[in-house]
Parts: structure tokens; C-alpha cells; sequence
């Protein structure tokens, strides 16, 4: 029986280590397999060498266990940050407000956040901004 690529990246996902192995697979493939196995998502979410256009998808259609998994990521496509960042199922605003490079756009967005505690987080670090670092006189 032949397997075809979207399969062998399936069962390279499933059983790899993502510290061992490198998943090299074309973009085509990767599409594929998560329109045919969404149940992978999270499994995609957790490589880091997924495409940004694979991650886009999974922030759109994943999910919340898949959207939360691509929220912890170190590293993310700004885009994608702000597509989650007003996910208010997994809570994404409290991760983007805490992130040491947050820009002013995002926090002023975040002022006006569902949960209290990602508001109060935005208003203190934007109040810190318009002050600006205090220097001895």
C-alpha cells in the first residue's frame, strides 16, 4: 500500500520527537493534511517549523486547545498574534499584554479587553510609556 506525502507527515508529527526530527515538507502538504486531519492541529501548532500560512489557518480554524498551544509559542507571526489576541476563549490577551516587546497599537487595544485583569495590565504599561524612563537630575 502507498502512502502519500500528507501521510508520512502525519505519522512524522505524531511520532517525532520536535527536538529530534525536522519536518520538511512542501506548504501544499502541510494544507493538505490539515484539511484532511484537523485532529493534527495541535500537533502542527507545536512544530516550530509549521509554515506561518499553516499557523494562520489553526489561529482561524483550530481548535481552542490548538489556538491555546499556538498562544504559549515562543515565537509567532505578528499576524497571527493579532488574530488571537481577541480570542476570548483561550485567553490570549493575558500573554500578548505581558510580552516584553507589545507595542503601543496592541496595548490600546487591550485597554478595552473582555477580562479586567489584561485591562488593568494594558492601562498600567501604556501609563509607563507616556511617562518614560525617569532620569536623575
Amino acid at each position: 500500500m502507498k502512502t502519500d506525502a500528507s501521510d508520512e507527515l502525519a505519522e512524522m508529527l505524531l511520532g517525532a520527537a520536535k527536538h529530534r526530527v525536522v519536518v520538511n515538507a512542501r506548504l501544499s502538504i502541510w494544507l493538505r493534511l490539515l484539511r484532511d486531519q484537523p485532529s493534527l492541529g495541535f500537533a502542527m501548532a507545536d512544530r516550530p517549523e509549521t509554515p506561518d500560512e499553516v499557523l494562520t489557518c489553526l489561529a482561524l480554524v483550530g481548535d481552542r486547545r490548538t489556538r491555546s498551544r499556538l498562544v504559549m509559542r515562543n515565537t509567532l507571526p505578528a499576524e497571527v498574534v493579532e488574530l488571537l489576541e481577541s480570542d476570548l476563549e483561550v485567553g490570549s490577551g493575558v500573554h500578548v499584554v505581558h510580552a516584553s516587546d507589545v507595542d503601543r497599537n496592541k496595548l490600546e487595544r487591550l485597554v478595552n479587553h473582555r477580562w479586567a485583569s489584561v485591562r488593568a495590565v494594558a492601562k498600567d504599561r501604556l501609563e509607563s510609556l507616556v511617562e518614560g524612563p525617569q532620569l536623575d537630575r
